[in-house]
């Protein structure tokens, strides 16, 4: 009969050491595409203008245009005005191109009277139902809400372009 196998402890084998990486250089391109993709973000955030466009360059009753002075827009876009809260007013249109110099009615007009907006869209049953292609400027004239519309109120005008 043969002797069993001795069960006396195997003998301790040294215990190697995993290095800390790995793959070193997988480890480097992910560290360096994380430090692209932040360093763009950062340079896309820098470059992100947050402040209202249309404001620069108003008068002090003057929130914002649309469409901005020397803007070129479509035939049918929306033309308005931003006025401080406590004013109100009318758009006066001028496109020589096609001899239209005009008022837009108030049942054209588009407000929102607590924020003292106002804007005109041309379409069908209206006075312009397209802008002329060429320069156009509005008018805005305002005055305080609380009180009837001035013999000459104040005004401001812009221009912009109507493309094809």
């Amino acid at each position: 009969m043969a002797a069993p196998p001795s069960t006396s402890p195997a003998s301790p084998t040294p215990t190697t050491k995993r290095p800390l990486l790995q793959h070193p250089w997988r480890v480097a391109v992910v560290v360096i595409a994380l430090l692209v993709v932040v360093n763009l973000g950062i340079f896309l955030l820098a470059g992100t203008d947050t402040s209202s466009p249309s404001s620069e360059g108003l008068p002090s009753t003057v929130e914002a245009i649309t469409p901005q002075d020397g803007a070129i827009i479509e035939p049918v876009d929306t033309i308005g005005i931003d006025l401080r809260d406590d004013l109100t007013g009318v758009l006066q249109v001028s496109c020589p191109s096609k001899g239209i110099s005009e008022e837009i009615p108030e049942d054209q007009l588009d407000r929102v009277v607590p924020l003292g907006e106002i804007t005109f869209r041309p379409g069908p049953a209206k006075d312009v139902t397209r802008w002329p292609t060429g320069i156009c400027t509005v008018w805005a004239r305002y005055w305080p809400q609380a009180k009837p519309r001035p013999e000459n109120p104040p005004a401001y005008s812009w221009t912009f372009r109507v493309g094809a």
